[in-house]
């Protein structure tokens, strides 16, 4: 099932706004996707050039006007700096489960950024978009995102595995009837 995300889907909470990822955020994409803190659990190479986050700017760009998936950078509301993303991507065939991926700057973790920017994408997601549920893998080593997900009422599958990291569990929330 396509997706449609245009027009971007800009959402906001009480301190954020998660907006499109633009060329002006190209460091902070790239600082992101190469801070060893910040990848620390993420089994993907970081990035050694700018170039890197480039090719990636365009690969989402490309997805969410294909309605393949949709990244948001996550912004303070009285700034326009990006201090984080998040992702709903990797979307079923029947396009009724989506996955969610997110990432956030060392110096704003900790102070229920990311949870705000969860639960407006959850809402966005199932409101608007109209999943049944939504996954996210994250690595058992990582207690900041295990906890994060089961504070969102996200509940661990222990039967599912990631089958490309044997570290990743699969947590899944299903949408309220």
């Amino acid at each position: 099932m396509k997706r449609a995300f245009i027009p971007f889907p800009v959402l906001e909470t009480q301190r954020l706004v998660l907006r499109k990822a633009l060329l002006s955020d190209i460091d902070r994409i790239f600082q992101l996707r190469s801070d060893p803190e910040v990848t620390k659990y993420i089994k993907r190479e970081k990035y050694k050039e700018l170039s890197e986050a480039v090719a990636f700017l365009e690969k989402v760009t490309a997805g969410i006007e294909a309605g393949k998936d949709v990244y948001w950078a996550i912004c303070l509301k009285n700034t326009e700096d990006m201090i984080g993303s998040f992702s709903l991507w990797n979307f079923t065939e029947e396009g009724r489960c989506g996955e969610m991926g997110y990432d956030l700057g060392t110096n704003f973790q900790g102070q229920g950024y990311m949870s705000e920017a969860m639960k407006a994408v959850m809402s966005y997601a199932f409101e608007e978009q109209n999943f049944e549920s939504l996954q996210a893998f994250t690595d058992v080593r990582n207690e900041a995102s295990k906890s994060l997900l089961i504070s969102n009422h996200f509940k661990l599958l222990p039967e599912l595995r990631d089958p490309g990291n044997e570290n990743n569990r699969i947590y899944r929330i299903e949408r309220s009837v």
